[in-house]
């Protein structure tokens, strides 16, 4: 089963992808933290379809650590060989650019 490796926080953006992933037939691996995902991500790969990058990450709690973005995990992906597609969302004019 082709899998898509997602950085993510948006809850209805996740209910979004999960309704499709399930018609669809694939698996979703998602991150709410960039860290994580790169400390994570390697044993997902093999497998992956698409991965898709989330850019304004917002800590889950007001004490909760910087989640990092997804220019964090795209900069770790650009070390590697190229696997699949990578999409990359910005939410700010600024980031879009």
């Amino acid at each position: 089963m082709p899998i898509v490796l997602m950085l993510e926080d948006g809850a209805e953006r996740l209910e979004r992808f999960r309704a499709v992933a399930v018609r669809l037939g694939i698996e979703l691996v998602v991150w709410r933290d960039a860290h994580c995902m790169v400390a994570e991500l390697a044993p997902h790969l093999p497998l992956a379809a698409l991965i898709s990058l989330d850019h304004d990450l917002e800590p889950e709690s007001e004490i909760a650590s910087d989640p990092g973005d997804g220019l964090d995990v795209a900069k770790h992906l650009a070390t590697l060989p190229p696997l699949c597609p990578v999409t990359f969302t910005p939410a700010t004019a600024p980031v879009a650019r």
